[in-house]
């Protein structure tokens, strides 16, 4: 359906928003045509979820495990074949192609009501910051933490290596001896061919626009998945709401994380994503050079959060009484490195940072 490309500036260069837009962005400031399209899609998306009966949201009832069956599927990225979970067809023929994926064939293989963590890696893997954050590092040590806390759930790993580059022998390596990740090269994506224009944070969102994919979460890779975000992100599948948003720190102060989010699609939220994505094509935040920062959340703030936070749990340590309509984390904060969702890993911090009253689940919870 290439809906990014229908609307890619014909020179992405002079389309760049500088950085003083894109901090505006993340704050106050909205073209018009978002401005008129996020009061439109907030009203009409909330109308519906409170007026739909009950049995509706049972669209959102979630199976802890799901039935599969293992099958020799062609990973084209690195030219090997592995066996991988495939899920049947629940509910009948779907009319669903391969050219629908937002990620590759060997993607499209698994069938539908796939669980998806969506991953970007990109850049030049051997300069400072890569290194200090251990980006491709985190490839392989979220993908060892998938059974934990994330079981029957898919790595989608959005990338832009070239088929020689050194890493992409390891990655290769790891991708074909691991069912749990699935490649999607960003210059080749069967429903959309060549993305890797877009704001690359922005490639990770690319599940939500895939029929196969009904569950979604963002994450970043130098961070680790971790106990406490399973347990919030628990309470959320095990509930009604098609949202999912987290807020761990002082400093997550933004209406949506890029790395602390989530999505259950129903049929009216894929209607709402797909529109969600034409408007925001026509945003130059949403094809920011790569050397930006912060128009991914430019991107969910604008596009996401005016409709999304009408049918969303938001567990929230901080920043409770600011947002409305949050719940708080459900377990306690341990004192160690690492103790807040989010964190980059590298860094080892311990947060250490009294949470307000209203924002623990039980009040002797000084450290939510």
């Amino acid at each position: 359906f290439k809906i990014l490309d229908s609307f890619k500036p014909k020179d992405i260069s002079s389309n760049n928003p500088d950085t003083y837009n894109i901090f505006k962005s993340m704050v106050m400031s909205w073209n018009l045509d978002a401005s008129k399209w996020a009061l439109n899609a907030s009203n009409y998306y909330r109308s519906i979820v409170q007026s739909r009966p009950n049995h509706l949201n049972d669209a959102f009832d979630f199976q802890d495990s799901l039935d599969y069956s293992i099958n020799n599927v062609y990973i084209e990225d690195c030219n090997c074949f592995r066996e991988t979970p495939t899920y049947p067809e629940i509910f009948g023929n779907q009319n669903i192609f391969s050219e629908d994926s937002t990620c590759s064939l060997h993607a499209y293989a698994r069938g539908s009501h796939q669980r998806v963590i969506g991953f970007s890696f990109y850049g030049k893997s051997d300069s400072k910051i890569a290194k200090e954050r251990k980006y491709f590092e985190g490839i392989s040590e979220n993908l060892n933490l998938m059974p934990k806390y994330y079981k029957d759930w898919i790595i989608r790993l959005y990338y832009d290596l070239e088929a020689d580059n050194p890493l992409m022998d390891q990655l290769c390596n790891l991708t074909c001896s691991n069912p749990s990740i699935d490649l999607c090269h960003v210059k080749n994506i069967p429903s959309e061919g060549d993305v890797s224009d877009v704001f690359p944070m922005n490639w990770r969102f690319l599940p939500i626009l895939d029929p196969q994919v009904d569950i979604y979460v963002s994450r970043d890779l130098d961070s680790r998945i971790n106990e406490r975000e399973f347990y919030a992100v628990s309470e959320w599948l095990h509930g009604k709401k098609a949202f999912h948003f987290m807020r761990d720190h002082p400093a997550h102060s933004i209406e949506i994380l890029g790395s602390g989010w989530g999505l259950r699609l129903g049929k009216l939220e894929r209607n709402m994503v797909l529109s969600s994505f034409k408007i925001a094509t026509k945003d130059s935040l949403f094809w920011a050079s790569r050397n930006s920062y912060g128009p991914d959340q430019g991107f969910l703030k604008r596009y996401l959060w005016p409709w999304g936070k009408w049918n969303s749990i938001s567990h929230d340590s901080y920043s409770c009484a600011h947002f409305g309509r949050t719940s708080p984390f459900p377990t306690q904060r341990k004192i160690e490195p690492n103790n807040f969702v989010a964190s980059v890993v590298s860094a080892n911090d311990t947060l250490l940072y009294e949470c307000p009253m209203k924002c623990r689940k039980e009040s002797s919870w000084k450290y939510c």
